[in-house]
């Protein structure tokens, strides 16, 4: 095995780079006979937490007892606090802020000791102090990734650069720092002293994983890893870390009865449907050469189990075999037999290259079938699944260890953030931004921001209108929503405010692409323009059909237009793509909500918008728009900075997973199959850790609020819905969204998203 090939990946984003961790299965630890002397400590790590325990209980990330007093920390699976940091000191119990459950990328936990106060960092920021009196002094042993020699408490996950600072406490700081991007990133900790009893563990050799590289020689005995037998699913010196960010299986996959082990490696189905697919989907644009194994370890009882297949992201929410599917028992792949059959012990491995429009599939390292002229028009994932009950048991190697097969492709990737490709827009923030402040100062703060562009501006606190001011209209004239209501002055909120602030290039420009001349400012990077034209004499014939020039490089996914003046004529109309163009939505419609979307062949006239030009159709909205002065917004998705598209309920707090390939800074969502339900917006900015509970509805007049019945987490690769009202997640109803991130999730050329 020639481990060069493995084990050298380039970290995106340049800056301090993370090679390797330890993987934790719940039966694992690190520990020594270690002395605390002090008052005062600093532990630093990195962290990817995995299996998430439903039971009440926990699972050990560190733990040292002596004289009847600890210091321990660990996720907690309790039924009131689930998914929270459980830590002590002095053995007085805190929790954190905010729910830790995001699988798909690393956190960063710091946690810092003085003499009468404990304080918990998350990705630099402070998420929970303990106040107590008295120390932890003694000399016991200092587990890692347990609570004593057994398989009490242990932890699932992988957990990397350890330090323990005996006599300083140190800030966040010390040890990470925000980068250009503004994301929080590992930094190379040089000259610290880590005092007597302090130590530094970086696993970087398998064959020492316990050595301290503080120069104090506290080194650790491991117990239980397997860290020789590198052609083993159970190998456990990983090539995945907060610079590289490996994909595993995802168990936020909802309505998927699986089971997940060995750090989210090993999967199980119990049921049906049942299967698993990735935490990184495969984007349809790279060039790279993705490749992946699975070893299938059980095939579980009854007929034809535990099938691979790779396709649309789409069919594999269905688990269906309308993608490429590889069946087990009958070496059928693509409909076509005559291929080995595998069983137990077999490496199936796969090789998926949108550039080159193929999929490959191989068996213990012989080809099997090359697959061309593939269409990747969306992102594809890779998964595995059961058509009948049986129970099989798959192990994905997504890169994060030695390939196992006899023979690997030459020039192959793992399925890493690393190795994502190049994403045009590094800082999202540049392009989008939520900005918080008094009402008296809302507007100047959001164009300080963006000196032209959108500003949505609503106070969080009183009942009254949102307004939508724009740089093309001058910015001191606001779209009103919910009133139907021609524009008028912007209008100073009371209260403390929020705006959500989109960015365009520069002053408007006269596009004559349409055959009505519309004036538009764009921002082609980012998929975002605005614009303004006259509407045609209604005449109520097909002549009122005119087609408007968006200034957009490509066709616009989600477009928002309103009439300007008039009576009553201020409805704002939305055009989502995955509705398509025979349907609208009056975003401030509704008596109790905003309208479903509602079918219809005369107001896009029925057909799509192109990369020039969107269709205003005859019946837009009748006479309201005769000759009338317009305005739109108008967007399309931008890998690792925008996504617009839609999901499906299923009215469980174990709700759809909706991948957006970046950490959200904001979603607008709207259930387009039911009638008077709410658009509803959640950001970053005024919910800072998850659950996002504080909705704001711009099809009503009210302040933000929380509400447990419209709630969701925002995650280093998307969003998952946690409630199940009709408006955000109905059973089988179809909801629309438009998401701007945050952070990107990764890139060859950017550092990974952390984990929120």
């Amino acid at each position: 095995m020639d481990l060069a090939q493995f084990w050298f990946q380039a970290a995106g984003g340049g800056g301090y780079e993370i090679a390797n961790s330890l993987r934790f299965r719940k039966g694992q630890n690190l520990s020594r006979n270690h002395t605390i002397s002090g008052s005062t400590q600093t532990v630093s790590f990195w962290i990817k937490k995995t299996q998430f325990d439903t039971a009440a209980g926990y699972q050990n990330i560190f733990y040292f007892e002596a004289g009847g007093k600890s210091q321990e920390a660990t996720w907690w699976a309790g039924a009131a606090n689930v998914d929270e940091i459980y830590w002590r000191k002095n053995s007085i119990a805190s929790y954190s802020d905010g729910k830790f459950r995001d699988p798909g990328a690393w956190y960063h936990l710091v946690f810092k000791y003085e003499a009468n106060l404990g304080s918990l960092y998350v990705n630099g920021q402070l998420r929970g102090t303990n106040s107590t009196a008295g120390n932890v002094t003694g000399t016991a042993n200092y587990y890692i990734g347990a609570a004593s020699p057994g398989t009490f408490q242990p932890m699932d996950g992988y957990i990397t650069e350890y330090h323990f600072v005996d006599g300083q406490a140190l800030d966040p700081t010390s040890f990470g720092e925000f980068n250009a991007d503004g994301v929080w990133v590992p930094k190379e900790v040089t000259g610290l002293t880590y005092g007597t009893n302090g130590f530094y563990l970086d696993f970087s050799d398998p064959n020492n994983i316990g050595a301290d590289r503080s120069g104090n020689g506290n080194n650790f005995t491991a117990t239980g890893f397997d860290l020789t037998t590198i052609t083993s699913a159970n190998y456990d010196w990983m090539a995945d870390s907060p610079t590289i960010n490996t994909a595993t299986a995802n168990p936020l996959i909802a309505g998927l009865a699986t089971n997940y082990f060995d750090a989210n490696l090993r999967v199980q189905g119990v049921g049906l449907p049942a299967g698993s697919y990735p935490t990184i989907q495969i984007p349809n644009d790279a060039n790279t050469p993705y490749y992946l194994e699975i070893e299938l370890t059980s095939v579980g009882s009854g007929g034809n189990q535990a099938h691979i297949a790779v396709g649309d992201i789409y069919f594999a929410k269905d688990l269906s075999s309308g993608s490429f599917v590889y069946y087990r028992d009958d070496g059928v792949i693509n409909g076509t037999g005559g291929y080995a059959p595998f069983a137990n012990g077999d490496i199936i491995g796969i090789v998926v290259q949108p550039s080159a429009n193929t999929v490959a599939f191989y068996h213990n390292g012989s080809n099997q079938l090359d697959i061309t002229g593939v269409n990747f028009s969306t992102n594809w994932v890779i998964y595995g699944f059961q058509p009948q009950a049986g129970n099989p048991v798959w192990y994905w190697n997504l890169g994060q260890q030695p390939w196992r097969a006899s023979f690997v492709p030459p020039g192959v990737q793992s399925i890493s953030t690393a190795q994502l490709p190049d994403v045009a827009i590094t800082n999202p923030s540049d392009h989008f931004s939520t900005i918080l402040d008094t009402g008296a100062n809302i507007l100047t703060a959001a164009q300080a921001k963006f000196s032209n562009g959108l500003w949505w501006i609503k106070d969080r606190v009183n009942s009254n209108q949102h307004q939508l001011v724009d740089s093309v209209r001058g910015g001191n004239l606001a779209t009103l929503l919910p009133s139907i209501n021609p524009e008028q002055a912007y209008s100073a909120p009371a209260g403390n405010s929020v705006a959500w602030c989109w960015a365009v290039d520069g002053a408007a420009a006269p596009n004559s692409n349409g055959d009505i001349p519309s004036n538009v400012a764009t921002n082609q990077a980012a998929g975002f323009s605005i614009g303004t034209f006259q509407s045609k004499a209604y005449t109520g014939t097909a002549a009122d059909v005119g087609t408007v020039g968006h200034g957009l490089n490509q066709a616009p996914e989600f477009i928002m237009v309103s009439i300007r003046s008039g009576a009553a004529a201020d409805q704002i109309l939305v055009y989502h793509k995955d509705e398509g163009a025979d349907k609208y939505c009056v975003m401030n419609g509704g008596s109790s909500g905003a309208d479903a979307f509602i079918t219809s062949t005369t107001i896009w006239e029925n057909t799509a918008p192109t990369n020039q030009v969107f269709t205003m159709g005859s019946q837009w909205p009748a006479a309201l728009a005769d000759n009338k002065p317009m305005a739109f917004y108008a967007w399309h998705s931008v890998p690792g900075y925008s996504s617009i598209g839609t999901y499906v309920g299923n009215n469980s707090t174990d709700g759809p997973f909706v991948y957006t390939g970046f950490r959200p800074a904001f979603v607008m969502i709207k259930c387009s199959s039911t009638g008077s339900t709410d658009w509803l917006i959640f950001d970053s900015a005024r919910e800072t850790y998850n659950p996002n509970l504080t909705v704001m509805t711009p099809n009503k007049t009210l302040g933000e609020y929380q509400s447990t019945g419209l709630y969701n987490d925002f995650l280093s690769n998307g969003f998952k819905i946690r409630a199940t009202n009709t408006e955000i997640n109905g059973s089988g109803q179809t909801l629309v969204y438009i998401a701007f991130a945050e952070h990107c999730f990764g890139g060859s050329n950017v550092s990974p998203s952390p984990a929120r």
